[in-house]
C-alpha cells in the first residue's frame, strides 16, 4: 500500500533530484529516503528514478506518476485545512434530520434560540425531513449529524429524551366524538383506523397503546405519514391517533384529548455512537439538551 509519507518523499526527491539534498529537506537520513523510494517503486511496479552519470532523474514512469502524487498530497492538505478551519472557527454547518410533527414548534424555536448567540450567527443548517426509519438510516450512514425523532432501538444510535409529545384522537368534524373534550381509548375500539405503516415510530407507540388497552384495531388504511392520515380522516375513511400538525387546520377534522390512558410519545435527540461531531455540531447538541431541560423540566 502506498503511504502519504512515501508520496511526500517521492515528490521532494522529484523536485531536488538529489538524494542528499532531498533527505536534508525532509530531515531524514539518506538511507531512510532510499529505502522509502525502493518500497514505493515496489508498490507502483516500476522504477521512478534512474541514474544518469552522477545525476538522479525521473524515468518516464516517474514523470507520469508525479502529478498524481502531487494531487494526492494537495487533496490531503485541503482536508487538513478544512478541519483546522472547523476547529478554529465558530461557523460551520450542521445537518439535522427530523419528523414532521416537530417542524412547526420545537425545531424553529431551538434553531433560532441557538443562532441568537453571537458566536452561532454564522452557523448554517441543512434539514432532512422524513419518517423515523428514513432519518435513522441517514444518521447511521453519516449523512446527518443529529436527529429529532422518537427513541431508537438501534444499538449504534445514542438518544436522550427531550420532551413528551401528546397524541390525540383525530375524527371527521361530523363524527359523534367531534364535540367531546375527552375520550377513553376503549370507546373507539370498533372504529376503523387510519394508521402509519408498521415501520414508523408513531405506529410502534400507537400499537403499544392498543395492546395495553386490549384493543385489536380495525385497520382501514396504512399510510406513510401524518399528513396522509389527516387527509384520510377528513374524507371519512376512518379515525386516527397522531400529534397535532400545522395542516390539521386545512382539513375537516377535529382533535379529541385521550385521557384513558393519556397518550404521548417521547421525542429525543439522536446521534451516531462513536461518530466525532464537528465542534459546532457538538455545541448545538449541548444547546439542545440545555433547551430541553429548561423548557421541558418534567421530561
Amino acid at each position: 500500500m502506498v503511504t502519504l509519507q512515501q508520496l511526500k518523499y517521492f515528490c521532494t526527491l522529484a523536485r531536488e533530484l538529489h538524494f542528499t539534498r532531498a533527505a536534508e529537506a525532509l530531515h531524514i537520513t539518506q538511507p531512510t529516503l532510499s529505502y522509502a523510494i525502493v518500497e514505493l517503486q515496489k508498490e507502483v511496479g516500476a522504477d521512478l528514478f534512474q541514474k544518469e552519470g552522477n545525476k538522479t532523474v525521473l524515468t518516464n514512469y516517474g514523470i507520469a506518476f508525479l502529478p498524481y502524487a502531487e494531487k494526492a498530497l494537495a487533496v490531503v492538505e485541503e482536508g487538513k485545512t478544512a478541519v483546522e478551519n472547523m476547529l478554529g472557527s465558530d461557523g460551520g454547518s450542521i445537518s439535522i434530520g427530523y419528523i414532521y410533527s416537530v417542524s412547526f414548534d420545537f425545531l424553529p424555536a431551538v434553531v433560532s434560540g441557538f443562532q441568537v448567540e453571537e458566536k452561532n450567527r454564522d452557523v448554517s443548517f441543512h434539514f432532512y425531513q422524513g419518517i423515523k426509519d428514513q432519518i435513522i438510516r441517514k444518521l447511521t450512514e453519516g449523512v446527518i449529524d443529529l436527529a429529532f425523532v422518537s427513541a431508537s432501538g438501534t444499538r449504534a444510535i445514542k438518544s436522550i429524551k427531550l420532551f413528551s409529545q401528546e397524541l390525540f384522537l383525530v375524527v371527521p368534524n361530523d363524527h359523534p366524538l367531534a364535540g367531546k373534550k375527552t375520550v377513553a381509548l376503549i370507546e373507539v375500539k370498533d372504529e376503523p383506523f387510519i394508521l402509519d405503516k408498521p415501520t414508523s415510530g408513531l405506529r410502534v407507540v400507537v400499537d403499544r397503546f392498543f395492546k395495553e388497552a386490549g384493543i385489536d384495531p380495525k385497520i382501514a388504511y396504512e399510510v406513510e405519514e401524518c399528513n396522509a392520515m389527516a387527509a384520510f380522516v377528513s374524507s371519512k375513511q376512518g379515525i386516527a391517533i397522531m400529534p397535532k400538525i400545522p395542516l390539521m387546520n386545512t382539513y375537516d377534522i377535529s382533535t379529541v384529548k385521550v385521557t384513558e390512558p393519556s397518550l404521548c410519545r417521547n421525542i429525543c435527540v439522536l446521534w451516531k455512537e462513536g461518530r466525532i461531531l464537528s465542534p459546532v455540531a457538538e455545541r448545538f447538541k449541548k444547546f439542545v439538551l440545555a433547551y430541553g431541560n429548561k423548557n421541558y423540566p418534567s421530561a
